[in-house]
């Protein structure tokens, strides 16, 4: 069943298959903790924080390193439910050798 849900995640297909068609590139590092950032059609961003490492790291990014400059707001793919809306920073704890995948949008 998890892998079948995570197989067919409809907003995860939608990331790979954006029309503008641009490849992710790594906008961070710190360690074994990574943010891959994705420029999306529609304007908003799709990031990707990996972490490399065996145990769980944390890291408060600025949002500007990922190429946003104003409030967001932030959706989280893998579990399909918004997030707090952000602004200036975001931090992230993804699990060991895991990725904390989100669409993150700037409010206007």
């Amino acid at each position: 069943e998890f892998t079948l849900r995570l197989l067919t995640n409809d907003e995860v297909l939608d990331i790979d298959q954006d029309a503008l068609g641009k490849p992710a590139r790594r906008k961070w590092r710190n360690g074994q903790l990574e943010a891959w950032v994705k420029d999306l059609e529609d304007g908003s961003k799709a990031v990707g924080f990996f972490n490399r490492a065996r145990e769980p790291l944390e890291a408060t990014v600025d949002l500007t390193t990922l190429g946003l400059t104003e409030k967001c707001h932030v959706r989280d793919l893998w579990k399909r439910v918004d997030l707090p809306e952000v602004e200036g920073q975001i931090t992230v704890k993804p699990a060991p050798h895991g990725v904390q995948l989100y669409k993150i949008t700037q409010m206007k």
